[in-house]
C-alpha cells in the first residue's frame, strides 16, 4: 500500500473499511505530530474568570496607578521592547556602547538620560571579543568612566558591577525560527538566553545587536516579525527587563537620507510591533554648520516613535571622534543664525505678518525658499522658532501691528533690519529720522495695508541718508549681501535674490 501525506491519513480516518486498531494509530500519529510539530494552543494559565477581571477593572477605575519606571527617562519605559534603526556603517554599534556604558553608571549622554544606574547584558552578533575589547576599553576612557582619577575609578568600579558583554560571533545567536511543520518557534538558543538570564538576578535592559543575526525568519513577513516582537516581549516579561535590538534602515532611507521616515527594513509590524523607535544617520560638517575637527562626520539622532513617552521633535547630533568616542553636540545656534540669514534674503523689504510667514500664500516664496536651503527643515515646526531668533539677534524688526479683516486684533509683522538703518543696538545715537512720530517701532506704524502690503515709510529705501551711516562697522548693504527688491514677483520662489547657491547648500 502506498504510503499516505498526514492530510490524506486524516481524510482516510472517516473510511469506514478501515479498522478500529488502525484508526487508533492514525490518530496517535497525528497527536505525537501536533505536540512535535505545532506551537503551543494552550497558554497554560488558569481560566479566565469574571469575578476576579472584575477585581482589576475595579483597582483600574478606584486606584490612581505609580508613577512609569524608565531605563531612560521619557524614551525608553522598562519592562518594553525598543528598536534603533540605522544604515550600514552609521556607528549603531557605537552608539549603542556609548548609551549602555552611560546607563550602567547612571550617567547622562546627550538625549539618553538613565533614570538610575542599571544592569545591561550586550549581546553582540557582529563582533569578535576582540573588537569588543578594544571598542569597550576605548569608549569607557573616552567618556571618563575608566582609566585615572577618583571619578573614573567610581565610574570602572559601577561598570563591573553593572554592565556585562557577550560576544557571540561564531555561536548559535538565532532566538526564533521555523518548526518541521513551518510555524515560528523559539529556539534552544531562546531557552539557554532566559535560563542565563534567569541565573544573573536582575537584569534592566537586554540589548541585541543587530536583528538580523538574532532572527531566522522572513524580514519581510509581517507575521513574523510580530512573532519576533513576541518572541522579545516575552524575555521582557519573564525576567523584568527591557529589550533594545538594533535594526538596518529601509532602502527609501538609505537613498534618501531621511531618517524621520525610517521604519526599519523589512516588514513594517517591527516598527508597529516596538513601543520605541530611534532612527540615526549620517551627517556632514558643512550641513550642520561646524568644523568637522574628528574628520569622521557627524551622527544623526531621531526620535520616531514613542508609545509611552513624547517625541523629542528636533534632531539630536553626535561628534564621531578619533578614538571611537561619540561627543553630543547642539549645532542648532550656528543652523539657526544660516537659516535667519536666509530668512532675510527672502523677505520682501516691506516686511510679512508672521501668519502669512508661517500659513498664508503670500509667505509660501519664503517657506518654499527656506526648504531649498535646508531640505531638512521641519518648517511646520521651527520657522516660528527662526523668526523668534532674528528678532532676538537684532536680524529682524517684529511690530505689533492692526492688520485689515483681523477684528482689530494685533498681529506681529516682521520686516529685515539693515545694518544701516538698525537703531537698535543705539537708540540714543541721534538719527534725524527717528522721532516719536516716524521711527520704524512706534506702535502705530502700518496700520494701513494688509498682510501683503504694508505701507513702510522709513523702511521702504534702506539706502536712505542716515546721518551716521558712515559711522556704522557694518558695509551700507544688506546683511546678505544681496538686493533684496520689493516683491516685484510673489510667484517667484526666490523672489528678489541674485544669489545662485541658497546658504547652508554644498
Amino acid at each position: 500500500m502506498k504510503t499516505q501525506n498526514p492530510t490524506a491519513t486524516a481524510k482516510l480516518a472517516n473510511e469506514p473499511r478501515l479498522s478500529p486498531e488502525h484508526l487508533a494509530k492514525v490518530k496517535a500519529r497525528r497527536d505525537e505530530e501536533k505536540r512535535e510539530y505545532s506551537p503551543t494552543t494552550t497558554p497554560g494559565n488558569p481560566l479566565l474568570s469574571w469575578d476576579s477581571l472584575g477585581l482589576d477593572l475595579e483597582r483600574f477605575l478606584g486606584t490612581e496607578p505609580p508613577p512609569p519606571e524608565w531605563v531612560f527617562n521619557d524614551l525608553l519605559r522598562a519592562g518594553t521592547v525598543g528598536a534603533i534603526v540605522a544604515t550600514g556603517g552609521t556607528g549603531k554599534s557605537r552608539l549603542l556602547l556609548h548609551m549602555m556604558l552611560a546607563l550602567a553608571t547612571g550617567t547622562p549622554f546627550g538625549p539618553f538620560v538613565p533614570a538610575r544606574a542599571a544592569r545591561v547584558v550586550y549581546l553582540c552578533g557582529e563582533d569578535p571579543a576582540e573588537i569588543l575589547h578594544e571598542r569597550i576599553y576605548t569608549i569607557a576612557r573616552g567618556m571618563g568612566l575608566a582609566g585615572e582619577g577618583n571619578l573614573a575609578a567610581v565610574h570602572g568600579r559601577m561598570l563591573r558591577k553593572n554592565f556585562r558583554a557577550v560576544p557571540m560571533v561564531g555561536m548559535d545567536r538565532v532566538l526564533i525560527g521555523r518548526d518541521a511543520a513551518g510555524n515560528p518557534t523559539r529556539t534552544a538558543t531562546y531557552e539557554w538566553l532566559s535560563e542565563s538570564l534567569a541565573g544573573m538576578g536582575r537584569v534592566d535592559l537586554v540589548v541585541i545587536d543587530p536583528m538580523s543575526r538574532f532572527y531566522g525568519l522572513d524580514e519581510n513577513d509581517n507575521p513574523s516579525a510580530t512573532a519576533w516582537i513576541a518572541c522579545l516581549e516575552a524575555l521582557a516579561k519573564t525576567h523584568g527587563a527591557s529589550v533594545l535590538f538594533s535594526h538596518h534602515s529601509s532602502k527609501a532611507v538609505v537613498k534618501d537620507g531621511n531618517i524621520t521616515r525610517d521604519t526599519g527594513r523589512g516588514a513594517s509590524a517591527i516598527h508597529d510591533g516596538v513601543r520605541m523607535m530611534i532612527s540615526m544617520g549620517s551627517a556632514d560638517g558643512d550641513t550642520l554648520g561646524l568644523p568637522d575637527e574628528g574628520g569622521q562626520g557627524f551622527i544623526e539622532i531621531a526620535h520616531v516613535k514613542g508609545n509611552y513617552s513624547r517625541l523629542w521633535g528636533k534632531f539630536h547630533y553626535l561628534a564621531k571622534g578619533e578614538s571611537l568616542t561619540l561627543t553630543p553636540i547642539d549645532p542648532q545656534e550656528g543652523i539657526r543664525g544660516r537659516q535667519v540669514e536666509e530668512l532675510l534674503e527672502l523677505l520682501p523689504a516691506e516686511g510679512l505678518s508672521e501668519r502669512a510667514i508661517l500659513k498664508d500664500k503670500a509667505g509660501k516664496p519664503v517657506r518654499d525658499g527656506l526648504k531649498e536651503a535646508f531640505p531638512k527643515l521641519a518648517i511646520r515646526k521651527e520657522l516660528a522658532l527662526i523668526l523668534t531668533a532674528g528678532a532676538e539677534n537684532g536680524k529682524l524688526d517684529r511690530e505689533e501691528v492692526v492688520l485689515d479683516n483681523r477684528n482689530g486684533k494685533t498681529h506681529s509683522v516682521f520686516k529685515p533690519l539693515r545694518p544701516d538703518t538698525c537703531v537698535k543696538a543705539d537708540p540714543m545715537a541721534g538719527q534725524s529720522a527717528n522721532t516719536d512720530e516716524n521711527r520704524p517701532d512706534t506702535k502705530e506704524h502700518g496700520r494701513t495695508k494688509s498682510v501683503s502690503g504694508l505701507n513702510v515709510a522709513p523702511m521702504a529705501d534702506p539706502m536712505a541718508g542716515q546721518s551716521k551711516a558712515g559711522q556704522s562697522s557694518f558695509p551700507a548693504m544688506p546683511v546678505s549681501g544681496l538686493n533684496v527688491a520689493p516683491m516685484a514677483d510673489p510667484g517667484s520662489k526666490k523672489h528678489g535674490r541674485t544669489k545662485s547657491t541658497p546658504t547652508g547648500k554644498k
